[in-house]
């Protein structure tokens, strides 16, 4: 989606990535689509992050409603997480996991 979603707190967003290790940092939105929100954290050493924030109202591939749509992404982004761990060479680009091991955590109910 290219559009800034207005419904978003990018304070709480940012320190959401802490999870990831990822932080302090600064974001900048970055419209380019793809059917989620997206940004560039970029933290204080000048490494930058491509985040997502998947609005589960909007993914019926991924389930009816937003309670089945969180389990289908969830098992995508752990299914490519644990292709990315099992291969030898980089074929796909998969998501980073959080200190707890999760591939995705819940910024709102949406």
């Amino acid at each position: 989606m290219k559009d800034r979603p207005t419904d978003i707190d990018e304070t709480v967003l940012a320190s959401t990535l802490g999870a990831w290790g990822i932080g302090p940092v600064t974001l900048t939105h970055a419209p380019v689509g793809f059917g989620d929100h997206h940004w560039v954290a970029a933290d204080a050493e000048g490494r930058r992050t491509f985040v997502t924030v998947a609005d589960l109202a909007h993914k019926p591939h991924c389930g009816r409603d937003a309670a089945e749509a969180w389990t289908g992404l969830s098992r995508a982004m752990d299914t490519a997480a644990a292709l990315e761990s099992a291969l030898d060479e980089a074929v796909l680009v998969a998501p980073l996991r959080t200190g707890d091991g999760e591939t995705l955590l819940r910024l709102t109910d949406r």
